[in-house]
């Protein structure tokens, strides 16, 4: 195997254990965060796969926009009624 696509299991794998252990998280902020950093390596996972396969540009797209969806989510203010 390419030691690029080994990068990219391996990444593919250090994400997905980062989104599972955010359902550990009680606190919201620190949800967001642990979301916003998994996505980002799950960015980078698809970023190594779409060198040989353009179609994962769309994974690396949409994981994208959760991360900005994540960021906007953490930075907000919270209004109380």
């Amino acid at each position: 195997m390419e030691p690029r696509m080994l990068l990219a299991q391996v990444l593919g794998f250090v994400g997905a254990a980062i989104a599972i252990s955010s359902f550990q998280c009680k606190e919201s902020k620190k949800l967001f965060l642990v979301q916003i950093i998994s996505t980002m390596v799950f960015s980078v996972h698809y970023l190594l796969l779409a060198i040989d396969n353009p179609s994962a540009n769309t994974g690396m797209i949409l994981n994208l926009a959760g991360m900005i969806r994540a960021v906007f989510l953490f930075f907000g203010e919270r209004k109380s009624a």
